[in-house]
């Protein structure tokens, strides 16, 4: 092979390793878009099923002494059922009373003086729910100001 053909040779290896990671990297990003694009879909369709999950919180604040027990029980399997499909598919519903108010978790809607310096979260208002890091709807929240343990602080 003279010099001409082995420069040639290596041109055109070089070449197809190019493609080749080209084609690797592009394969990576395709799958990197759609399990984004899935994730998107995700959330927006759970996020409407979260007034219905709310509805299920509201009966059970408001269910009368006298109700039929039996009526109670399967409303309460329906709520765990509902409860399992979301954990299904990776929602998590995180708490708020207690931790100190973070504003990327939080939505505070009232605002209680307090004796302390932090902003502590005294009530949820209505859950939050997180779909693994996305936040699909943030907590709505009593805030007080008090002296926050070291436990406490930011725990989610």
């Amino acid at each position: 092979m003279t010099k001409k053909e082995q420069l040639k040779q290596e041109a055109l290896t070089a070449d197809l390793q190019r493609v080749q990671a080209d084609f690797v990297n592009y394969k990576r990003r395709a799958e990197a878009e759609k399990a984004e694009l899935l994730d998107f879909a995700k959330g927006r369709v759970v996020r409407d099923f979260l007034a219905v999950r709310d509805n299920f919180d509201r009966e059970l604040a408001n269910r009368p002494p006298t109700i039929d027990a039996d009526w109670a029980q399967s409303i309460d399997r329906i709520r765990t059922g509902f409860d399992g499909v979301l954990r299904t598919l990776g929602v998590e519903r995180f708490e708020s009373v207690g931790h100190g108010f973070d504003p990327h978790l939080h939505e505070a809607v009232v605002m209680d003086d307090g004796d302390g310096t932090e902003a502590v979260v005294t009530d949820e208002l209505q859950a939050g729910y997180k779909l693994g890091d996305q936040i699909l709807r943030h907590a709505m929240v009593k805030v007080g100001h008090t002296e926050l343990s070291d436990n406490e602080e930011g725990e989610i």
